[in-house]
């Protein structure tokens, strides 16, 4: 139920505060009576009848108001809702006109490793193969010996020595400088 309001008139006399007494019959004894002359507008009544409509009509206000805030503070949510303006923003954030790699973005789209110039999952592997990237294992350890032969190599007989230095020689044909 929507609260009610109720228009309450006062009591329009021509001498409003004006009282009498008349006697009881009992000694010194007397009622008050009003004395206000000509009223032009009687009122509304403070009684029983009307005090307990007006708390009917306010305790219905209380539920609509908590309805209300209840309602606000939903609403408000900025995590559950977003405003008219942020959905705007959104929406034109990127057109769908836009592409990448050729690709509009009308829709979902997929790149593939070849799109992206990324090594296909297919060329890292686990074993030492030809023309495949070897992957490290859980450890960071390489799975594989990656030793092998080569036509253009100059095998070192000796220890090599790690210097913090530039190096001042090379070993064999420049293929190994040092470390610096």
């Amino acid at each position: 139920m929507t609260y009610q309001i109720k228009v309450w008139k006062n009591r329009l006399s021509e001498f409003p505060n004006r009282r009498r007494f008349e006697t009881t019959g009992i000694e010194n004894t007397y009622d008050v009576m009003r004395a206000e002359g000509n009223v032009t507008e009687i009122g509304n009544a403070f009684d029983e009848t009307e005090m307990n409509d007006l708390e009917g009509r306010i305790a219905d206000g209380f539920e609509v108001t908590a309805s209300a805030e209840t309602l606000a503070t939903h609403t408000s949510d900025t995590t559950a809702h977003i405003t008219a303006a942020e959905r705007t923003k959104w929406n034109a954030s990127v057109p769908n006109t836009r592409k990448i790699n050729n690709k509009a973005l009308s829709a979902d789209i997929t790149l593939t490793a070849a799109d992206v110039s990324a090594v296909p999952t297919t060329d890292v592997v686990t074993t030492a193969n030809a023309n495949k990237l070897l992957k490290l294992d859980a450890s960071g350890v390489l799975p594989a010996s990656i030793t092998g032969s080569s036509t253009n190599t100059t095998s070192v007989t000796s220890a090599l020595t790690v210097s913090t230095s530039a190096p001042s020689s090379y070993i064999g044909d420049g293929k190994i400088w040092g470390v610096y």
